[in-house]
């Protein structure tokens, strides 16, 4: 089984303004950030930067003459824009840079001159560009993500895993009650337990993106021969930064810096921020949220579930072993699932059929632990989305 690392990297990284104890008090902070944002639409030829050689900075010129700050992430997309890498043109004199990126929008102006550019600030004394991005970008602010976890996930068992903290000092670092801590843990050492110091984790957000970890350890799955609890990481960006994406899957157990533990299926959707030509907003949320069949309202209680694990332990794919590598390679090549050569299916047969606890390797259930087995030795991208193409397998079981 594999590990996932992604909620332990932003439980190392994030800075303490940007951790949050509840989906409640990162709801308001996200608010916030959206209630002091402003959007405008721009033509390219219509925008331009000047050097401000006093600050050694650039500045966003409108058509009125207004202007706006680059934050480093907003200038890498007007460079973008531009034609230029932003690497190159920040090693640049300011002026020298302005003249480039000034000379890229003209040139880019003139062969799209109807094209539009949405421009996202922040006003809090000086207006700063947050982003810059096509008009078809579909912006799906971050307070939106939040409501609609908390609409569909609070008093049904889903809460973000107690951590302890990143750092000395980690503001709102307090002691673990018996409130904090994780049911079915079992005798798992790194788990945290009832007196160990924790801090806010699990929750992140900021004027760029939102990340969040909750787990389900209040119904567990039986998979007919452990259990198996739910998690899911939730990501997204309303500058531009990355899709919206739900990252599912069963897990054994999390740990206090929280590396999960013991991964099995894992269901990875991303869904682009674009929209129509006509569209004023598109349907990224909404079709994300439909996706994630785990939190809709449709979502199969435990029982379905389990029922649905039975059906994979006793479904078999073929009586021989050329016969589930064949059905299995011709169902990844129709889902677009290009891990899922014929070696790979292969070897994962084998080690299969060696490890019992995988199961039957001519199941579906069995193939899919013998797969997320061998993702073990590959790099932790290579793994993660080895993992994921595995669980499309069972697809093969609904």
């Amino acid at each position: 089984m594999s590990n996932l690392y992604a909620a332990n990297y932003q439980w190392a990284n994030r800075p303490d303004d940007e951790r949050f104890s509840s989906l409640e008090d990162m709801l308001k902070a996200t608010k916030a950030y959206a209630q002091s944002a402003r959007t405008a639409q721009a033509l390219i030829n219509d925008l331009r930067v000047e050097a401000d050689s006093i600050n050694n900075n650039l500045h966003l010129v409108g058509k009125s003459g207004s202007y706006a700050k680059l934050t480093h992430y907003s200038f890498g997309q007007l460079s973008q824009f531009a034609g230029a890498p932003a690497a190159y043109l920040r090693k640049l004199p300011t002026t020298l840079a302005a003249q480039n990126i000034n000379h890229g929008l003209k040139k880019a102006g003139d062969g799209y001159s109807e094209n539009k550019l949405s421009l996202l600030f922040h006003q809090n004394g000086d207006l700063v560009a947050r982003a810059i991005t096509s008009d078809n970008y579909d912006r799906v602010w971050n307070y939106e993500v939040i409501e609609a976890i908390m609409d569909r996930l609070q008093g049904t068992g889903w809460r973000a895993p107690p951590a302890r903290p990143a750092r000395e000092g980690q503001a709102g670092t307090r002691v673990a009650t018996a409130a904090d801590i994780l049911p079915n843990q079992g005798d798992f050492g790194l788990a945290i337990r009832e007196g160990d110091l924790i801090a806010p984790a699990g929750l992140y957000a900021s004027d760029h993106d939102m990340f969040a970890f909750l787990v389900n350890q209040e119904q567990p799955i039986f998979d007919g021969q452990k259990l198996l609890n739910r998690g899911v990481f939730i990501q997204n960006s309303e500058v531009g930064a990355s899709s919206l994406r739900f990252k599912l899957f069963t897990y054994d157990n999390v740990c206090g810096n929280h590396i999960v533990w013991g991964v099995g299926k894992v269901t990875d959707i991303a869904v682009r921020h674009i929209k129509g030509e006509t569209q004023r907003r598109g349907n990224t949320l909404t079709t994300g949220l439909s996706k994630w069949n785990i939190i809709s309202r449709e979502v199969p209680d435990t029982k379905t579930m389990e029922a649905t694990i039975a059906k994979a332990r006793n479904l078999e794919v073929g009586a021989t072993k050329e016969d589930v590598l064949a059905a299995l390679f011709s169902f990844g090549k129709a889902n677009g699932l290009n891990l899922l050569t014929r070696k790979t299916l292969d070897a994962a047969y084998d080690l299969a059929e060696k490890t019992p606890r995988c199961g039957s390797p001519r199941s579906v259930w069995g193939m899919v632990n013998g797969l997320t087995e061998m993702s073990q030795t590959g790099k932790t991208d290579e793994r993660t989305e080895l993992d994921t193409q595995a669980g499309r397998l069972m697809e093969i079981a609904f």
